[in-house]
């Protein structure tokens, strides 16, 4: 049985039946994966973290974040390359239908993202070029106009569509009813979002996915609150089909726009893009600066690792099987402490206080 938490003695509670917390109010750091005895798995390498999406075999279930300072023609390669998914972010239309052409001519796996505005015929000319998945991408999924679009462009081109974001069952019951089956899930979780901040919305992601994945005849991607490996691999125990990140990339060299990292609601974004910023919109996006120091290849490799390790932990060889027999445990503020590499801040406290101990004409040298 999945989405079991742990409460001692061999004894478990079934979400959202659990005692001791509310069961809408946990993120990623809240929980921790229970290790399982007896388990089968005799080597990570054992273990298959292959799934399929759409027309699109993976290799591992991730998906880049349709951000312009994460994605690029370039950056599907790489993630095509790795085993993983690249989302073309929205764009100048011309350029992305020649690079979807392009794609398409090499058997590149991508996904092509789209807004609202014209959105059926964008869909359309996209099929033409080659398009076999596309992502309707919209900050607010749960409108009722991006449901309506989204069942026309499925009547229309028949391609595999994904939608997003939503953060709560009802939203996710709907698109389930009219047949659309990929849902991108988070509300103000992103590592450079700050909706919840200025708008006060939003859903703790790790009880978002529980909660909608809960719905049948829908697959979830977990999009947003992803900091380490740990964070995605608790996303797919929790009912994630895959994981979509734009942090993880952050620092890669083949990201675009070089050292900017910005959510797609920054303001420097909207500058660019020609969206007014005013009565009417705020920005609900940061823009940091990042040293890319890593290829695509190798952070694909690292996550790629932290699941198999998962995997073995809990005695799963495939990731349906991970999901069925991973169970959470909730834990305490000190136990998030606990968590990390301890020792390390223990000696820097130590340097620190030897430091202070010194004198300050032995410090200045006098």
């Amino acid at each position: 049985m999945s989405k079991k938490f742990y409460q001692g003695r061999g004894k478990f509670e079934v979400w959202p039946e659990v005692t001791g917390f509310s069961p809408m109010a946990i993120s990623y750091d809240d929980v921790l994966i229970v290790p399982q005895s007896e388990t089968s798995l005799s080597s990570r390498a054992e273990a298959d973290t292959s799934c399929r999406i759409g027309p699109f075999q993976l290799d591992i279930p991730i998906i880049s974040a349709p951000m312009d300072t994460i994605s690029s023609e370039e950056v599907v390669r790489k993630m095509h390359e790795a085993g993983a998914l690249g989302v073309l972010p929205r764009g100048d239309i011309e350029e992305n239908l020649n690079i979807c052409e392009r794609l398409a001519e090499d058997s590149v796996q991508a996904v092509f993202a789209i807004g609202l505005k014209d959105a059926i015929n964008t869909a359309k000319k996209l099929k033409e070029r080659g398009a076999r998945m596309l992502l309707l991408d919209v900050a607010h999924g749960g409108m009722k106009k991006v449901i309506e679009t989204a069942v026309r462009i499925k009547e229309e081109t028949g391609l595999d569509l994904i939608v997003g974001n939503v953060a709560t069952f009802e939203a996710v019951e709907k698109y389930a009813k009219y047949g659309i089956e990929y849902i991108r899930v988070g509300i103000g979780s992103g590592s450079v979002c700050t909706t919840r901040i200025v708008t006060g919305v939003g859903i703790p992601q790790l009880s978002a996915v529980l909660d909608t994945s809960e719905v049948e005849g829908v697959k979830v991607i977990a999009d947003g609150g992803v900091k380490n490996t740990g964070d995605f691999v608790k996303a797919l125990a929790a009912g994630a089909q895959y994981v979509m990140m734009g942090s993880a990339f952050a620092e890669c060299i083949e990201k675009p726009k070089g050292n900017i990292y910005r959510g797609q609601a920054s303001a420097s974004y909207m500058k660019d893009n020609g969206s007014a910023i005013g009565r009417f919109r705020a920005p609900e996006g940061c823009e940091v600066y990042v040293e890319p120091r890593y290829t695509i290849k190798e952070v694909i490799d690292m996550y790629s690792g932290g699941l198999r390790s998962a995997m073995s932990y809990v005695g799963a060889h495939n990731l349906q099987e991970f999901y069925e027999k991973s169970a959470f445990v909730h834990i305490s503020g000190s136990v998030q402490v606990e968590n990390t590499p301890h020792f390390v801040y223990k000696s820097t406290a130590r340097q620190e206080s030897k430091q202070q101990a010194v004198p300050a004409y032995v410090k200045n040298g006098e």
